[in-house]
């Protein structure tokens, strides 16, 4: 998704979240006209909660401060990394290692790439990298936040 189709979609969201849920269908009917899938991402958004506090307005990390990097180095599926409930290790080197995991969030499969601290500031290049492409063929980047 580009970033004027972000704005636009977060834009609409917060619009809608202002309207009473009675009157949010058809204010999204007038505001999204012929784009029936971006109504659809709004609609999804909103059926996420629907407060001000939503998921577009907070880093999914944020109630994740406390982990100790030092401590872990793996994670076992089931177990809960931020926002992701991780399903299973999908591969591993020397930087780290991806898990396929949930975004509970969403109800969405996602790749979470956990890196070693000493490779931190790599992987923070990686994603300023990542962020700036668009490309069907190239993986979305959702989310970043602290190394493991």
């Amino acid at each position: 998704m580009d970033s004027e189709r972000w704005r636009r979609l977060e834009q609409l969201y917060h619009a809608a979240l202002e309207q009473e849920p009675a009157r949010r269908g058809s204010f999204l009917a007038g505001a999204c006209q012929e784009d029936t899938d971006l109504r659809r991402e709004v609609e999804s958004l909103l059926a996420q909660g629907g407060s001000t506090a939503a998921l577009t307005d907070r880093s999914a990390w944020a109630g994740v401060a406390g982990i100790k990097a030092e401590t872990r180095r793996e994670w076992e599926s089931g177990q809960i990394l931020g926002p992701y409930r991780i399903l299973r290790l999908l591969g591993e080197g020397g930087m780290g290692a991806v898990y396929e995991a949930l975004d509970t969030r969403l109800n969405r499969k996602v790749a979470v790439k956990v890196c070693h601290e000493r490779f931190s500031g790599r992987f923070e290049r990686e994603a300023r990298a990542i962020s700036a492409l668009n490309h069907p063929n190239i993986c979305t980047l959702y989310d970043v936040g602290c190394c493991i």
